[in-house]
């Protein structure tokens, strides 16, 4: 009955708060009844199978997005997957503390959960299963990815909870006094970290799901209608004078029979707002799908493409992927929806050094903050700031340091506009991450099982 009570109440906790979970509190004490279990007198097999629902529990808020348009059996073996993976950290980190010492287990759950997320990476989702983006929407709570990426971010949200749950099993206040200090250390050096930037670019983000027929247009006037339609807006937002227009992910389809008239409409939509469009197409040519971002200067001159280089498995499979980033002479930055999943990629991207990252992007509704806040966490990480407009999901603009500077949901069936003062900073590629890169994630690898291989070595404690 305990052992049910705890991967209840670990299970609803990872739930509220990591995948969709909105609840960010919670993911500090998700991991804490399980790990009081563990570090108890249950029986392994017990705490396995507490550790294993409790996780997959958590995963389950993922359904209401995607059971109905991604693959279920890959979608199912991953949370099984994981869940078993975090059932592993669990007894791992049970027997580091029975055999080597209870403040190791700490460090031990925490580094071995680390690599596993890490490994994780780089499969054909990226990172995005990390619980580190529950912090993502309190960017003073996240400002660590700066340093060392969304791994220390996990790391920590391992750590606290395991000295929680050491603490209330074993009544030693060392456990305890540990994890506040990483607790508020992580706070402090937030809000240390954050600064005003005086250099700012105006922005503004589009999206219409009155249009989104177009994303399947098999002709020329349905779409072309919604290049119209598109530029129609853009015109209306000319007066108020933005450097950067940004529409979603494959709003129209480009065919060879109608391409030359959709991108001559397109750039003089941009030159008469004087302002760079980033759009994003479904580029279909004799030699193949591609999904693109074409960026359209404000001269009027022929556009520069993207390709996304990220597809969505089971979603994209006939599509072609890019091959190289792009950032434009004005320091616009240019991904595609779930090239931001990937926090390498991302990384060597900010080596070019872009401003802003002009994201198109197209979700499912449900995931609408879930999939932003990994956007968010990418331009922490780098020191970027981020314009994301998403068809069915959130128009954002977050600065270099992942705050909001404003959010509008772009879900309903009209057209939603967003316009605003984005503040830049220097660029991406100034944090002390982009230069160091994944080191923290291998460091961790190596003392979660360098811990792990010391509990094997040493006989058990007596009883």
């Amino acid at each position: 009955m305990i052992a049910a009570l705890c991967a209840a109440l670990s299970g609803l906790a990872f739930f509220a708060s990591t995948g969709l979970g909105v609840i960010w509190p919670l993911a500090w004490l998700a991991s804490a009844p399980v790990l009081w279990l563990a570090f108890g007198e249950t029986r392994g097999r017990t705490v396995a199978t507490a550790a294993f629902a409790a996780f997959a529990i958590g995963n389950t808020n993922l359904l209401p997005a995607y059971y109905d348009v991604l693959p279920m059996v890959p979608f199912a073996i991953g949370i099984v997957v994981s869940a078993l993976a975090f059932a592993g950290c669990v007894l791992a980190a049970r027997l580091v503390q029975r055999r080597v010492c209870g403040i190791t287990a700490m460090i031990a759950f925490a580094a071995l959960w680390t690599g596993f997320e890490y490994l994780s990476a780089f499969g054909p989702n990226g990172s995005v299963a990390s619980i580190a983006y529950a912090l993502a929407g309190v960017p003073v709570m996240a400002q660590t990815a700066s340093l060392f990426g969304i791994w220390s971010v996990t790391f920590i949200l391992c750590f606290v909870p395991a000295g929680l749950a050491l603490f209330y099993r074993t009544h030693a206040a060392l456990p305890l006094l540990l994890s506040l200090c990483v607790f508020a250390g992580n706070a402090l050096y937030g809000h240390w970290h954050i600064r005003d930037s005086a250099k700012t670019m105006r922005v503004a983000l589009i999206a219409s799901e009155e249009m989104s027929d177009a994303a399947f247009a098999d002709n020329a006037k349905d779409a072309v209608a919604a290049v119209d339609d598109y530029a129609s807006l853009i015109g209306s937002l000319a007066e108020r004078n933005p450097e950067l227009v940004v529409l979603p992910e494959r709003f129209t389809v480009l065919k060879p029979q109608w391409r030359a008239l959709v991108l001559k409409k397109m750039s003089e939509a941009a030159k008469a707002a004087n302002a760079t469009v980033v759009a994003g197409f479904a580029d279909i040519t004799p030699n193949g799908k591609r999904n693109i971002a074409l960026a359209f200067p404000p001269d009027g001159g022929a556009p520069v493409t993207y390709v996304k280089r990220k597809l969505v498995p089971g979603l994209e499979d006939g599509f072609a992927a890019g091959t190289g980033p792009l950032v434009l002479k004005n320091g616009i930055g240019i991904e595609i929806c779930k090239d931001m999943d990937f926090e390498q990629m991302l990384r060597a991207d900010s080596a070019l050094h872009p401003r802003v990252l002009a994201v198109p992007a197209w979700d499912f509704e449900e995931d609408a903050y879930g999939h932003a806040r990994v956007a968010i966490m990418r331009g922490i990480e780098n020191g970027v700031a981020v314009a994301r407009s998403a068809r069915r999901g959130l128009l954002t603009l977050t600065d270099p340091y992942g705050r909001l500077v404003n959010r509008r949901a772009s879900t309903s069936d009209a057209t939603m506009t967003l316009v605003g003062d984005l503040p830049v900073g220097e660029g991406a590629g100034h944090t002390l991450y982009a230069r160091v890169g994944d080191v923290f994630a291998w460091i961790s690898l190596v003392i979660g099982a360098g811990f792990l291989a010391l509990a094997f070595a040493k006989r058990a404690k007596p009883a």
